[in-house]
């Protein structure tokens, strides 16, 4: 009777490692694809209003590749380095109104810059002064 319950166990166990196996190969999986699909490089820790949610949202802005599409990581920055959280919102740069941006550095205290206002300016106005606010 021992050596069923213990067979069961290691059973399990085994059962349990390849899910866990699976998980983990499954989310570097997803790693990789997100930074093949998404500048990382050019990502800012935002605080923002976004007119579709008319509330602030705290994420990571991160600029799409070859896209004018945008999007926010709703992720503490309490619980940096960013782990690949992939539940996200999409939003286009026109959609960000108002709010402060912290470029992500590796050192201590981040450098922090408001954003533009951008419900007085043209659509392509507004795309061009984001695009130069972000290359600072």
């Amino acid at each position: 009777m021992f050596v069923v319950v213990h067979s069961e166990f290691v059973a399990s166990i085994q059962k349990c490692f390849q899910v866990v196996l699976a998980a983990i190969i499954a989310l570097l999986s997803l790693i990789d694809n997100f930074q093949r699909q998404w500048d990382v490089g050019s990502a800012f820790f935002v605080e923002l209003a976004v007119k579709k949610l008319r509330q602030p949202s705290t994420g990571f802005l991160v600029k799409k590749k070859q896209e004018e599409w945008w999007i926010i990581l709703n992720i503490d920055i309490n619980d940096l380095p960013l782990h690949a959280s992939i539940c996200a919102n999409h939003f286009h740069k026109s959609d960000l109104i108002e709010g402060k941006r912290t470029q992500l550095k590796h050192s201590a205290v981040p450098s922090v810059e408001p954003l533009r206002q951008t419900d007085d300016s043209s659509d392509e106005e507004n795309e061009i002064n984001l695009a130069q606010e972000i290359a600072l």
